[in-house]
């Protein structure tokens, strides 16, 4: 999800925007810590009412908004260190976008703590309407595989990414052996990326958790325990009960839960928010229709389901004749120039 705070950004220069959303941030240089007493800080006149994160996931977006409370009655509020004459577009954009995650309310605020000057904001449709735009532009921008091109302006010359803003064009064609599909992590060099599934099969069985382990029970009884780390998805066949400690926990640490019959029709699907991914979708759709991709993902999926066959016959019986000639397939593949491609429509 895109934070409130970063659609701004996006407004002064996208390609500051791109780069600070995809790529780590970069080392800055240390400041000095003021002396203590030299300058004491700044009483507040104007107390937060209250602070919530709000957050949608219809509209890809969340934010840390803050509250004042005026006749009992609270409004989101913008709090500026330094003092304004009016407010500035970057508040009304916030405001509006926080209207937005507040089912459009009508009201807000930009505050000065220290002065108490505070600035009240009629939010309208017009101003959602310009808020919307914006973030849905900063939506396609993180969608293309390249950054947008550099924008030179007043904010170059704070910028913390002008090194690499100057090292990298502004254009960029993609060779063949760059990756089609995004993955929904991002990495694979995080603790548990070599996780597996864990199926349940037991009928009658409860899925929860304790402290970093998942505890599958049947009648009062633990029949396993599993490290969430060693986790990578949970399948559930049949009539098996997971308790909501369990789904949250499983949600924190991105581990999705897929719902089957017990004859293994599939039944839906559970993940939590912190796995959307704005960019695997539009490339999903992208790779479709590139030929290329097609043949590579399609070589892929024949390759791995064909070596879990073989990996299952060698594990559980003796039939090293057949597991041969699943090896035979599996080198095959890659010389394969030409694959049928079938589409199946409902």
């Amino acid at each position: 999800m895109l934070a409130v705070s970063s659609i701004p950004l996006f407004l002064e220069c996208p390609r500051a925007f791109y780069f600070k959303q995809t790529r780590p941030a970069p080392k800055t240089t240390v400041r000095k810590k003021r002396k203590p007493g030299k300058y004491p800080p700044l009483k507040a006149i104007v107390p937060v009412a209250a602070s919530k994160m709000l957050e949608s996931e219809w509209l890809g977006m969340r934010g840390q908004c803050k509250f004042i409370e005026e006749k009992g009655i609270r409004y989101p509020a913008v709090f500026r260190k330094s003092a304004r004459f009016k407010p500035a577009p970057e508040d009304i954009l916030k405001l509006s976008l926080y209207s937005m995650l507040l089912d459009n309310c009508s009201e807000g605020s930009v505050v000065n703590p220290s002065t108490g000057a505070i600035f009240h904001v009629k939010i309208t449709n017009g101003m959602r309407k310009g808020a919307t735009t914006a973030l849905e532009g900063a939506k396609n921008v993180l969608v293309s595989d390249f950054p947008p091109p550099a924008r030179k302006g007043s904010y170059c010359s704070k910028c913390s990414f002008r090194q690499l803003c100057g090292s990298i064009p502004n254009t960029k064609i993609l060779d063949d052996t760059e990756e089609w599909i995004i993955p929904e992590d991002g990495s694979n060099d995080k603790p548990g990326a070599e996780a597996l599934p864990l199926y349940l099969q037991a009928q009658g069985a409860k899925v929860g958790v304790s402290a970093n382990r998942f505890v599958v029970t049947k009648d009062g009884k633990t029949i396993g325990t599993v490290p969430l780390a060693d986790v990578s998805q949970i399948v559930i066949y049949g009539n098996i009960q997971i308790s909501s400690q369990a789904l949250r926990k499983a949600f924190n640490h991105n581990i999705q839960i897929l719902f089957f019959s017990s004859r293994g029709s599939f039944s839906g699907i559970a993940k939590g928010l912190s796995t959307y991914n704005s960019r695997l979708k539009p490339a999903q759709f992208r790779a479709i229709g590139d030929p290329k991709a097609v043949k590579h993902i399609s070589k892929r999926l024949v390759e791995s389901k064909v070596a879990n066959c073989r990996t299952f016959l060698m594990r559980n019986g003796n039939a090293s004749e057949e597991a041969n000639s699943m090896k035979r397939i599996i080198d095959a593949t890659d010389k394969i120039s030409n694959m049928i491609y079938i589409t199946l429509t409902a």
